[in-house]
Order: structure tokens, then C-alpha cells, then sequence
């Protein structure tokens, strides 16, 4: 089992507060306004390991990028 991280939290109650999927890069974003220091692969590995841990699903709109 994965330790808890404080990154990690807040990558993850950027993504449940969501009103709507986020891209990746959305989720980024508002995670570095809770902490600066979150960068781009950190937000990335910990969106692969929710997902292996079955906490989140990607959604696929046409046209658009992953959420």
C-alpha cells in the first residue's frame, strides 16, 4: 500500500471537489494554487496510481484532450 502524501491529498480533493471531469492539466493547476510546489509529474503520478487504485476513471469527449 502507497503512504498518504499531503501532494497526494490535495490532488485528490482537487479532483472530488470537481463539478465536472478535469483534464490533467486543470487538475495541475488548481492543485498549485493549495501548493506551489506540486509539479506536472507528480500531478501525473498520482492520477496513473488513483486510477490503478481504481479511484478515478478517464472520460474521453471527442474532439477534446483525456479527463
Amino acid at each position: 500500500m502507497k503512504r498518504s502524501t499531503r501532494q497526494g491529498e490535495i490532488i485528490l480533493d482537487v479532483i472530488r471537489s470537481a463539478m465536472r471531469p478535469l483534464t490533467p492539466l486543470e487538475i495541475h493547476q488548481r492543485a498549485t494554487r493549495k501548493n506551489p510546489s506540486i509539479g506536472i509529474a507528480t500531478t501525473y503520478r498520482h492520477i496513473k496510481s488513483l486510477g490503478e487504485n481504481q479511484q478515478v476513471v478517464g472520460v474521453d469527449y471527442p474532439g477534446q484532450p483525456p479527463r
